[in-house]
């Protein structure tokens, strides 16, 4: 599982893109004055894949997209192995892929891959960013991390208790099963689930502004 990024920061023709290993990110930005940052982080455990393009002919000794369109032999290529910088030496048009992988899987099993993108004024800056991603990730899990509207749900997946927390006062909770049919109401802002087959439910939250409707899923 990865992400492709094409960035284009400021003159296209001027980027270059690294990586960093202990924290997992590849990043990009533009040898022009006053260069932004932009990067794609590995949040979860496993192993992480960076490979850094160059989006020009010939691919500069790397994955050539420019001139067959990128093919599923490359993008697989890409996930799947290393390229550490593109661009040298004096910058142009470049892309990355950062992954995560590989993973085995049996019948009902599944894995869960974060990924955090960051962006920022320098290289410490997006250092910074990264480790505090990190540290928020490693303490709470991808779905705190990725709040809406205020409201988050934890764990996800899940044994069969669930959190929720809002920032504004719940009027109702509602679990929906895979079908939409509704299984509980409940009156506190911990849900239990334990009881129900693995698989996955629906939580709608009402508030006062609204109604937020998030999918979990139950693994036992």
């Amino acid at each position: 599982m990865g992400i492709f990024a094409d960035w284009d920061i400021q003159d296209a023709f001027a980027n270059k893109a690294g990586y960093d290993a202990s924290r997992k990110m590849g990043y990009v930005y533009s040898l022009d004055p006053d260069t932004v940052y932009a990067a794609i982080k590995v949040l979860s455990a496993g192993t992480a894949f960076n490979y850094s393009l160059d989006n020009i002919n010939g691919g500069g000794g790397g994955v050539d997209m420019s001139s067959n369109n990128f093919t599923t032999d490359e993008k697989y290529q890409t996930l799947s192995s290393n390229r550490l910088s593109a661009g040298a030496p004096s910058g142009q048009d470049v892309a990355h892929v950062v992954s995560s992988g590989s993973f085995t899987l049996n019948p009902g099993e599944q894995e869960t891959i974060a990924f955090a993108l960051i962006a920022g004024d320098s290289l410490i800056d997006i250092q910074t960013s990264s480790d505090a991603a990190q540290d928020k990730y490693n303490v709470i899990g991808v779905d705190e991390v990725d709040e809406v509207k205020g409201v988050s749900f934890y764990p996800n997946p899940t044994q069969g208790i669930i959190n929720v927390r809002s920032d504004e006062t719940i009027e109702q909770i509602l679990v929906r099963n895979l079908l939409g049919e509704l299984i509980q109401t409940p009156t506190s802002n911990t849900i239990d689930i334990s009881g129900y087959p693995n698989g996955v439910y629906f939580i709608e939250v009402l508030t006062q502004t609204g109604e937020i409707k998030k999918k979990v899923i139950l693994s036992k």
